[in-house]
């Protein structure tokens, strides 16, 4: 999870990738109305990449700690993009 100073650190248009209660976003920053959602980390992170290279900004991407979903990835690979 980003804390504070992190999100502070972003830059307008940079774009977020994050699970929310289940669900991964992709926001962009500064633009809450250009966000969407999908149940799927992959489908998210590409997304989130694909925006970030038509803006020319970074993409972060957020994993959350495990839940013990099912829908957990197996281990952990987060990573962050630019």
């Amino acid at each position: 999870m980003m804390d504070a100073e992190e999100r502070d650190a972003l830059s307008a248009g940079d774009v977020i990738t994050e699970c929310k209660n289940g669900q991964w976003v992709t926001e962009i920053v500064g633009d809450r109305q250009d966000s969407r959602s999908f149940t799927d980390r992959d489908e998210a992170v590409a997304h989130g990449r694909e925006q970030a290279i038509v803006r020319g900004t970074r993409h972060v991407i957020v994993d959350s700690p495990p839940t013990g979903d099912i829908t957990d990835p197996a281990g952990d690979d987060s990573e962050r993009t630019s």
